[in-house]
């Protein structure tokens, strides 16, 4: 299979890579650090940039994980702000891989008022 892990150069990610790469996958890691692991590609990408991340994925996968992690948990409000943006950029991005389709992930509840 043709995979895709975003984020897959932390703890968590690298062991999954190399379960996915032992059970003979393809696999391609999309993050800001390199993994541990020197058999499996990697593409330099930050989950905030929209565009960038967009073309960077841009390819047939058979899965993706979602690994992405904030590394450091002491944010000003501003920064977590941007994290979460890129997060739900991420899944939109993701979502609009796998359904070809533009990807509304997060939409308001029902009678909520726009802010």
């Amino acid at each position: 299979m043709n995979i895709a892990v975003v984020g897959g150069s932390g703890f968590i990610g690298n062991f999954l890579i190399e379960e996915l790469l032992s059970a003979g996958h393809r696999v391609v890691n999309f993050d800001i650090q390199h993994p541990k692991n020197p058999r499996v590609t990697h593409v330099y990408v930050d989950v905030t940039n929209f565009s960038k991340l967009t073309i960077a994925m841009a390819s047939q996968w058979d899965a993706i994980y979602l690994m992405a992690a904030v590394a450091n948990v002491e944010l000003s409000p501003e920064e977590a702000t941007a994290i979460v943006t890129g997060v739900f950029t991420l899944v939109n991005v993701v979502m609009r891989l796998v359904t070809k389709a533009p990807a509304h992930v997060f939409k308001k509840a029902e009678g909520e008022k726009a802010g």
